[in-house]
């Protein structure tokens, strides 16, 4: 991968299970998008029903998660979260069922 280049993934993700998206080594990647097929709140303020976590493969701490209250607005504008191999992103399904979720972003390291 080349610096600017998309880094995007699409998967089936089970109920409470979640997607690694993880770089390979000595690469970096700017997230900016997050997307599911199942979403929670009303319109305008409905928002993918999934949790953003930042994971280094033991720790995990919440980034945003989809109560639509405090997190419609972010959902809507780039999320500019910049990871790497040994610190990456885990997007959980809080769904009771099986969805798709997608992460787009950058290379801004390769």
């Amino acid at each position: 991968m080349a610096r600017g280049d998309s880094a995007s993934a699409m998967s089936s993700i089970t109920a409470g299970a979640n997607y690694v998206f993880q770089p390979g080594s000595g690469v970096e990647v700017l997230l900016e998008r997050v997307a599911m097929q199942a979403s929670v709140g009303t319109a305008p303020n409905k928002v993918p029903d999934v949790e953003i976590t930042i994971y280094d493969g033991t720790n995990d701490a919440t980034y945003i998660t989809s109560i639509p209250e405090d997190s419609a607005t972010l959902l809507r504008v780039p999320l500019h979260m910049h990871f790497t191999n040994s610190i990456y992103v885990r997007l959980n399904n809080r769904d009771s069922s099986t969805h798709y979720i997608a992460a787009l972003g950058t290379v801004t390291k390769a």
